[in-house]
């Protein structure tokens, strides 16, 4: 008996207990604020939102599908913070209107089953004051037609025109012209076949160069004298293109031979003595003038 009736009390006592709980745990709180119930048309509105979620509800805030009559200036961030019981979220919202009226700020839903109160806001026109003094509408009046100043722009043309042609002057003025270059006279092919003939003997260099640069010489001359293009041929083509160009017999004879006898120099086949040296530079300028004498 003793034992029923202690279970009994343990249940009453743990039924006390859940509804004293229930009772200390505060539900979702929220408030709706206006700062104004009357305006005019277009005047702002703040509007203060306020929740208070308790620690064991979730966090949310109010959905702002619409306002009704009512529109958005500006919407300020969600400001939280903590009340020991919960959190506290509050948001400044900036609305008007721009109807006139009776209107109303419509509930706004906080989740599925909390509603805000709606509020009551005038808005009015502003009023008209009858001791002020009243002004018609008046008629549409003709534009006045510019007055006619003297036209001084081709003033502005002239004057321009004369500061470009002072520029152009001093400057075509400072620039000097150059004076004509000096005709180029091409060197004369017997000038400077004989001056390198000359060189060439007071040079003295080795007898295999002794002998091609003096037959050299010769085969640069009778090109730019007398069209005999031999740089690239030959001794024995250059001798043969010579002799259709009417040589002495006796000079075309000694000439042959010391071209040819050039090419045993050349090749090391043959030991020129002194008089053998003297015999190619007389019969190459003896040619050369030959040849010049002819032209």
């Amino acid at each position: 008996m003793s034992r029923q009736i202690f279970h009994r009390a343990a249940g009453i006592l743990v039924l006390l207990l859940g509804v004293l709980y229930g009772q200390a745990q505060p539900g979702v709180r929220i408030s709706v604020v206006a700062d104004k119930d009357r305006i005019l048309i277009g005047e702002p509105i703040k509007l203060t939102l306020e929740a208070e979620i308790p620690e064991t509800e979730p966090i949310r805030f109010f959905r702002l599908d619409s306002l009704g009559a009512f529109e958005i200036v500006n919407a300020g961030r969600i400001d939280t913070s903590n009340t020991g019981n919960g959190t506290r979220l509050r948001q400044i919202l900036t609305i008007t209107s721009f109807d006139s009226g009776s209107l109303v700020i419509p509930a706004l839903p906080l989740g599925d089953s909390l509603l805000s109160d709606t509020l009551p806001v005038e808005v009015s026109y502003t009023p008209f004051d009858p001791g002020k003094p009243y002004h018609d509408i008046k008629d549409i009046l003709p534009a006045e037609e510019p007055k006619n100043e003297p036209q001084r722009w081709w003033w502005w043309v002239a004057a321009g025109s004369v500061l470009v042609l002072v520029i152009v002057y001093f400057i075509a003025r400072g620039k000097k012209t150059p004076p004509p270059a000096a005709p180029v006279i091409p060197p004369d092919p017997f000038k400077t076949a004989m001056q390198q003939l000359e060189d060439l003997e007071a040079q003295r260099p080795s007898k295999k160069e002794y002998y091609s640069r003096a037959v050299d010489i010769f085969r640069v001359y009778a090109d730019q004298r007398k069209g005999i293009h031999s740089q690239q041929q030959t001794t024995d083509d250059l001798v043969n293109q010579l002799r259709s160009i009417g040589l002495p017999e006796t000079l075309y004879t000694n000439l042959s031979r010391s071209l040819r006898l050039s090419d045993f120099v050349k090749f090391a086949r043959f030991e020129p003595t002194v008089q053998d040296d003297q015999d190619l530079m007389q019969v190459i300028r003896e040619t050369i003038r030959t040849l010049e004498g002819m032209n």
